[in-house]
């Protein structure tokens, strides 16, 4: 039995296909969440496991998608399992037609670092993989939608995925037979390629999700009519959402010339990493800000970085009250982030403090009762007809 392995050659346009070069390090275009990691790519022919390293960055929310493009004997199974650094991914999307096969699978939050991926089938095929990484994916559902596709006859193969705007589409295509060339569809980003001898190829790309569908495509330029056939399969990746919250609580009544202080909790309800987390606290009118302490030290707004799903912060804000204040006053706190938050009802809170009825000095309170018995004295003389000067 023959094998040939070509590893990580996602770098590079390969002779057969016609397109975009290939970029290792940049956003996805048209997209401010989900940005592009890392790929890498294998060609093994004739074997029933195929594996390649992959090395996934640090960002936050991550996920794995690979991209199988296989052919065997007869009707080829598909993988029997994907593992990553031995995790088991989950299969997305899968299409057959006779021994072509294309099929997607993910792992979300994949361990940081370089880590192998390792295929198994339960027969020997001729396999093209692709592995890509990203951040900024939601992790309680990551998947949107899937789709699926083939083609016998005609040189052109598209799918329709369900997506909204923000989100962006992955596909894996297989083409096995007689062709010249094979490019992406509009708009589309060529991630991985590869092939073995000039009738197996496998590609994957990626394309900026829209509002209803995306339409992933590829041209196969077929040396005949009927001389190839393709399998798609593409599924849509949506943005993290982190749904965040805060709790604020304070004393209901404070002395004026002391200090008030207000425990704030912030908390991560996920299902994704919360990233660039802030929380503002404006000053009352007529207060001083003291200080802050627990999970904020400094002056507000506070960062507070990155919050993991079910994460709670606590912040300490110490505030001064003049000793000439009377009547009362709220304080409000906001928490924000630059991962979306599909609730924003539970964003700020709002303790309120009074100060007591304060009595008056004991000399003012003489005064007032003097002042009360020398008028009640000289109505009551009056009253009686007598006079007084």
């Amino acid at each position: 039995m023959m094998r040939k392995t070509l590893h990580n050659r996602a770098a590079t346009v390969f002779p057969r296909i016609l397109g975009v070069a290939i970029t290792a390090l940049f956003a996805v275009s048209g997209n401010a969440q989900i940005t592009f990691d890392a790929v890498g790519s294998v060609s093994v022919l004739g074997s029933t496991s195929v594996s390649w390293s992959h090395t996934v960055g640090s960002g936050a929310n991550r996920i794995l998608v690979v991209g199988l493009a296989s052919e065997g004997n007869g009707f080829a199974p598909s993988a029997s399992s994907v593992t990553y650094g031995g995790q088991s991914l989950t299969r997305q999307a899968l299409r057959t037609l006779g021994s072509g096969i294309s099929e997607i699978w993910t792992l979300v939050a994949p361990p940081t670092g370089t880590a192998t991926i390792i295929v198994t089938y339960s027969q020997a095929e001729t396999v093209n993989g692709g592995s890509v990484s990203f951040f900024g994916v939601d992790q309680g559902a990551p998947v949107r939608g899937s789709s699926t596709a083939n083609q016998l006859n005609s040189g052109v193969i598209s799918t329709g995925v369900f997506s909204i705007t923000g989100d962006v589409v992955v596909d894996t295509v297989a083409v096995n037979g007689g062709f010249n060339s094979v490019t992406p569809g509009a708009g589309q980003t060529m991630r991985w390629s590869s092939f073995i001898n000039p009738t197996h190829l496998g590609a994957g790309s990626t394309k900026p999700g829209a509002d209803g569908t995306t339409t992933m495509s590829w041209n196969v330029a077929l040396l005949a009519p009927g001389s190839a056939f393709a399998t798609l399969a593409a599924i849509s990746l949506a943005p993290a959402q982190a749904d965040l919250s805060i709790a604020k609580t304070g004393p209901a009544s404070v002395t004026p010339g002391s200090n008030v202080t207000y425990t704030i909790t912030v908390t991560n309800n996920g299902p994704s990493q919360a990233t660039g987390v802030a929380v503002s606290d404006p000053t009352p009118a007529n207060l001083t800000f003291v200080s802050n302490s627990g999970a904020c030290t400094t002056a507000f707004p506070c960062s507070l970085g990155t919050l993991n799903n079910g994460q709670s912060v606590t912040i300490t804000a110490t505030f001064s009250v003049p000793a000439s204040f009377r009547g009362s006053f709220s304080n409000t706190a906001t928490v924000s982030s630059t991962t979306t938050d599909p609730s924003l009802l539970n964003n700020s809170a709002t303790a309120s403090s009074a100060l007591p009825d304060t009595p008056l000095p004991p000399t003012l309170l003489l005064v007032c009762l003097g002042l009360s018995t020398v008028s009640f004295w000289r109505w009551r003389n009056l009253r009686e007809g007598e006079s007084h000067p």
